[in-house]
């Protein structure tokens, strides 16, 4: 019984995880290409558990590349995110998300509604 409160932790890194980087990859394409975005839905939950382990630098790392609300994620952090991954930068977590940078970029280059889903405004004062 000593590990449950370990592995409850455990369990809602993940789900914070998965929440934070769902919603703000949500948020940042346009509704067809998020539900196109193949490779992200299979991978997000496999990224979560390595977030959920993942050594301080990687989290925050992720947490820039995938801010959180109102924030989203920007052509540079596709950009740099696809940079991130594919020189493996990620100590392991990047093997689950090594095509979301393209695809994201291209997806931002290519749609208009991916291109304005994907800017921050300022927020309103």
């Amino acid at each position: 019984m000593e590990n449950q409160p370990d592995i409850a932790a455990y369990d809602n890194d993940v789900a914070k995880w998965q929440e934070q980087i769902s919603s703000a990859v949500k948020r940042s394409l346009c509704e067809g290409h998020y539900e196109a975005f193949y490779d992200f839905h299979h991978g997000i939950e496999d990224l979560s558990h390595g977030l959920a382990c993942a050594i301080p630098r990687i989290r925050s790392q992720m947490a820039v590349f995938f801010p959180p609300p109102p924030l989203k994620v920007s052509k540079v952090n596709w950009v740099q995110f696809s940079y991130w991954s594919r020189y493996g930068n990620g100590d392991g977590v990047e093997e689950e998300c090594s095509t979301w940078g393209e695809y994201g970029w291209q997806c931002i280059k290519q749609c208009p509604e991916c291109r304005a889903a994907s800017i921050n405004h300022p927020p309103a004062e």
